[in-house]
């Protein structure tokens, strides 16, 4: 009878443990919300500084303000020939994705074309919508 009773306080105590809830006060919340509106702050200015897009082409000894004409005019290039390499990629990424499909519809034509006598209306239906896409 003990030896039972105890294993349903365990049991209970167990459940109670598994489903407990944390309960945030009025008062926790504004303090709580006054310290994330200054992260937010914090991490917006961050952001501002960490997302200049030419920090990787200009030269690490100097600052923006004491570049040289000549050396201003190789930090655009740079920026500009990287841009372009950038577009090339993406280009190249498009136009293989292209390839692919033209492939998968050259090879569901041949397909369709060859069992053309043989195929139902269903399976026109089908390759028309394939087509369409």
């Amino acid at each position: 009878e003990q030896q039972r009773e105890m294993q349903e306080i365990l049991a209970r105590r167990k459940k109670e443990e598994a489903e407990f809830e944390l309960l945030v006060s009025v008062y926790d919340t504004a303090r709580n919300r006054k310290h994330l509106d200054a992260d937010r702050k914090e991490d917006a200015a961050a952001a501002a500084v960490l997302h200049d897009y030419l920090t990787p082409f200009l030269p690490t000894d100097k600052t923006p303000d004491q570049l040289t004409r000549d050396e201003a005019l190789r930090v655009r290039e740079a920026c500009l020939k990287s841009l372009r390499d950038r577009l090339v990629e993406r280009a190249t990424i498009i136009q293989s994705r292209l390839d692919e499909e033209n492939a998968n519809l050259a090879k569901k034509t041949s397909t369709f074309s060859r069992n053309r006598d043989h195929a139902d209306k269903e399976t026109e239906e089908e390759y028309e919508r394939y087509c369409q896409q």
